[in-house]
Parts: structure tokens; sequence; C-alpha cells
């Protein structure tokens, strides 16, 4: 293929329309215009709809009727009894370079919109972890890591579903101290240190062992261990599939680097060759279920 006569042509598509405004929202006309036989947007000063029924020229904010031409609303405000300094018809505190009134209920300036904003979402967001499953010690450390925690969840799902996975197709067993354990407990924490961070990944996983109270002191450090294990793999692998971060972490059981509990006691893990070829082998025809755990882990 030869591109010797490629030529590159930008053409400038037609203004349609322009509108340019007075603070208050009232168009400057010699700066606006629009081209004729073209669909008029009405959708001008702040986004708001201009309403051009009688020829009364009012946005549409929403909660009231805002006039442009005298920078004044039609209606009290909705919210008067929180500004009582104010006029209720005053539009943006007659300061409408630092606020604006998004719904017509009350002015914020943009940081004020922001946070506003970002307050609701975290109210909402905080209320999905009060739902949560999480044990309390793991909801704390979500509270301070939001986006971190969100995609905690979906690892914790993923790591979960493959194990199971694995053990569903007989390649793997081990729930409790085994092969299985340590891969959950490993693919979590290297999931959690791709999206969240090594500091992140360590306090939620330390965090989700101490929810089980009934869970035997060596269990609970061999599952500290093997999530150690994972963080290491996904500082290594920080751009590492799933699947390549569990065969990277399937090969560190076989070579001994995880731990197991065997008859109550700590040991080194272990796996054959034959299970981790065929663990490796299954992964590619997992269809991994991530929306909710399941028994297969699959679809």
């Amino acid at each position: 293929v030869y591109f010797d006569d490629l030529t590159i042509t930008h053409r400038h598509s037609p203004v349609i329309q322009t509108d340019d405004y007075y603070p208050f929202g009232l168009s400057i006309t010699g700066l606006s215009g629009r081209t004729d036989n073209r669909v008029l947007n009405r959708f001008l000063y702040n986004g708001k709809e201009l309403q051009t029924d009688l020829n009364l020229d009012w946005y549409d904010y929403g909660a009231r009727m805002y006039d442009a031409s005298i920078g004044r609303w039609h209606a009290i405000d909705p919210l008067s009894e929180q500004m009582r300094r104010h006029s209720p018809y005053n539009y943006a505190f007659d300061n409408p370079i630092r606020f604006v009134d998004p719904d017509g209920r009350k002015a914020l300036s943009p940081i004020g919109i922001v946070g506003h904003w970002f307050s609701a979402a975290r109210t909402v967001v905080n209320q999905m972890i009060d739902d949560s499953p999480m044990n309390e010690a793991e909801k704390n450390v979500a509270r301070n890591n939001l986006v971190s925690a969100a995609k905690s969840r979906k690892n914790y799902i993923k790591a979960y579903n493959l194990s199971n996975a694995l053990d569903a197709r007989n390649e793997l067993s081990g729930r409790v101290g085994g092969a299985i354990n340590a891969l959950r407990h490993s693919l979590y924490s290297a999931l959690n240190t791709q999206t969240g961070g090594e500091e992140f990944a360590r306090e939620i996983g330390e965090a989700h062992e101490q929810g089980d109270s009934g869970q035997k002191e060596y269990l609970y450090e061999v599952d500290l261990h093997n999530n150690e294990l994972g963080i290491a793999v996904g500082l290594e692998n920080p751009k590492a599939s799933i699947n390549e971060l569990t065969e990277i972490i399937l090969d560190k059981i076989k070579n001994g680097e995880a731990q197991f509990i065997v008859d109550g006691k700590v040991v080194e893990s272990y796996m054959t060759r034959h299970d981790n070829y065929f663990s490796k082998r299954a992964l590619k025809d997992i269809v991994l279920r991530e929306d909710e755990i399941t028994d297969s882990g699959e679809y």
C-alpha cells in the first residue's frame, strides 16, 4: 500500500448559530446571529430553553421562569426562607459573574455546584457501602477510598468466581487453607493493587480478614501471607489481564511461594505439574461472571 498521493483537506463547516450575552443573559443582538433555513437551537443562556410563546422570551429553569431582559424571576424563590437577606426575585444574588442558578431554586458558585454534586454522589455511594456484605472494617476502608472500593468489590467477585470455576471444573481443590483459598486471596490482592495501589490493597485485604471472628489465628496469618503474595504480583504486573495474573499465581503456588493449612499446620504451597497445566488450560474456556458470586463462577 502506497500513500505518496495522500492529501488531507480540512473544510470548515458553516457557522449555523452564534449567541453572545450580557452578564444577566440578555442576548447581544450585534454579536448574535443564525443561518436561515436551519433548525433553531432554543437551549441558550446557561443551557436553558428559551420560551418564545406570547413573545415573552423567558428561560425555563425548571422551578420557575427567568426574564433575562430585567435580570429577575417572575415567581418567588421556593427556597427563599433559606436566603432572607436577598430578594426572592433576584437572579444569582445580583452577581451572575460569580454565581449561577442551576434549577431556579438556589444560586451556587461553580465550586459549590461541584461540591453539591459530589456530596450527593458520596451519599449514594456511602449508602451502597452500608448495604454491601462487607464487614465493618472493610466499610471503614471503603469510605475513605470510594473509587478504589467500588473497583475492589468487582475484583472480589472476579477472584472468587474464577477460583470457584476452577473448583467446579475439578482442576483445583482446597477452599479452606488450600490451593483455591490461596489463589482467591492472592488474585484479589493482585487486582486491588492494579486498580487501587499497594497501600489500598493491603488495607482492604487486612480488613477483609478481620471480618471472620471465628477464624483461627494461623489461618488468618496464611491469608495475609497470600494477600502479600498477590500484592507483589500486582506490582510486578500492573497491566496484566486476570488470566495472566492467575497463571503467574498458579506458578507461585506450584513453586511453594504461597501457604496452605494442612492438618492444622502452616506449610508451603504445592501443586502438581498436571494440576498446574490443566488449570491454566481451563482459563481459556471460563466465561467469568462479574456481577455476582456463583458456585460455578461462570454465566
